[in-house]
């Protein structure tokens, strides 16, 4: 599944990390992000920074091949750049994934940037991929850019903000109500970000959250052979 040319940027990818995404109305993990375990050298925020379209791509295509035989179900992070673009939609409808696979727009809050004619694109590739039974999530979504992704016709089955989020609503309890509405907007659930402690769990319970996640609820790692 991965080009040998494409080896390269993995070589300081030593696992995924599992982060646990949890159902509060179910009381159980429903999915776990799929996140990259860096070599203990690794420069993490040098190697997030350069990681190119392509590269990202190619990281997405090796966490495929890796939890194919891992039961469970998992959300993968994606650029928007790779959702834009029809030649990477066609290899990601080519892999044809049950649903144990959800893709999840990693940077949704760029969607600015995109000109007229790229939302266009987007949007067209949006729905190429949900006709082939993929679940599409936003995340690290702030509440400002909730009216820009209420797209006629689009609907996404998860919505899920920043740890800065729950640090700036977290505390207010009417304030956290009148978020979580305002993201289910977008259609799925709302899954609040930054959950540490059982206030904050039960914070969420209050204001109508959907899932939560965060250091509360401890993290796995599957490693390489």
């Amino acid at each position: 599944m991965i080009r040998e040319s494409a080896k390269p940027p993995l070589a300081a990818v030593k696992g995924i990390r599992l982060q646990p995404i949890v159902s509060l109305e179910k009381n159980r993990i429903i999915a776990c992000e799929a996140l990259s375990l860096l070599s203990a050298r690794a420069d993490v925020e040098g190697f997030f920074r350069q990681l190119s379209a392509a590269h990202a791509f190619t990281l997405f295509l090796w966490q495929v091949d890796r939890l194919a035989s891992v039961s469970g179900t998992y959300t993968l992070n994606l650029p928007l750049a790779v959702f834009c673009d029809p030649l990477r939609v066609d290899e990601i409808i080519g892999l044809a994934v049950d649903e144990r696979i959800i893709l999840e727009i990693q940077d949704a809050d760029k969607l600015p940037l995109l000109s007229i004619g790229g939302r266009y694109r987007l949007i067209k590739q949006l729905r190429r991929i949900y006709d082939a039974g993929y679940r599409i999530w936003l995340d690290d979504l702030c509440p400002e850019r909730v009216a820009l992704w209420d797209i006629p016709d689009v609907r996404f089955h998860g919505v899920k903000t920043p740890v800065e989020i729950w640090r700036r609503y977290g505390t207010q309890d009417d304030r956290l109500a009148e978020l979580v509405s305002g993201l289910r907007r977008l259609g799925g659930r709302v899954v609040i970000e930054g959950i540490e402690t059982g206030d904050d769990l039960a914070r969420c319970r209050r204001a109508g959250v959907d899932c939560v996640q965060g250091f509360l609820f401890p993290e796995s790692v599957l490693a390489l052979p």
